[in-house]
């Protein structure tokens, strides 16, 4: 059990082929893997003075891309995947909480569909 442990740690922390990741799905008695990688996460601030009152403005813009992949474990098919790019004038945190919605909808509409067409 501790060797097949350890592998399957091995599996989650690195970056392994689609039949690797549905072994570690089997082991866990799950349907689908939803896999995902945030390609970009940054933000940058930018002040500003107004000349007339010598406020200071601040103004935050972030930009988050993260791509999923959604496989299937018994086949190791890869059944969807897309990309999802946000920029918004936002800390990176709102825009990862906004994001983290707009890809639950996805990822559940996905299965949602892919289960109806298996009839």
């Amino acid at each position: 059990m501790d060797r097949t442990q350890a592998e399957l740690n091995l599996i989650q922390s690195g970056d392994f082929k689609v039949e690797e990741m549905a072994r570690l799905g089997n082991k866990v008695g799950a349907d689908y893997m939803v896999v995902g990688d945030v390609t970009k996460a940054d933000a940058r601030t930018t002040k500003q003075v107004m000349q007339t009152t010598g406020k200071t403005f601040t103004k935050t813009t972030s930009n988050l891309s993260i791509s999923i992949r959604i496989i299937d474990i018994a086949t190791s098919q890869v059944k969807f995947a897309d990309q999802f790019d946000l920029t918004d004038e936002a800390s990176l945190g709102v825009l990862a909480s906004d994001m983290s919605r707009e890809m639950g909808e996805f990822i559940l509409n996905a299965i949602y569909r892919f289960m109806n067409c298996r009839g």
